[in-house]
């Protein structure tokens, strides 16, 4: 169940498979088949530092 994040339009979803690939997005809005087409990698440091945080506190939990 998603559930409205701060009375804002975002929340999340994951997924994984039995190979162990798992998938965590945030999105804001809806979400289109145009936007999973368009879907990339991020390599901003900065922003991965930010997940590797929120990972770690999610294992923490």
């Amino acid at each position: 169940m998603n559930e409205n994040i701060n009375n804002t339009n975002r929340y999340f979803i994951t997924a994984h498979d039995k190979k162990g690939n798992r998938l965590f997005a945030m999105v804001e809005g809806q979400l289109t088949d145009e936007m999973i087409n368009q879907m990339q990698e991020i390599n901003d440091k900065t922003f991965l530092k930010a997940v590797r945080n929120l990972l770690n506190a999610l294992d923490e939990g």
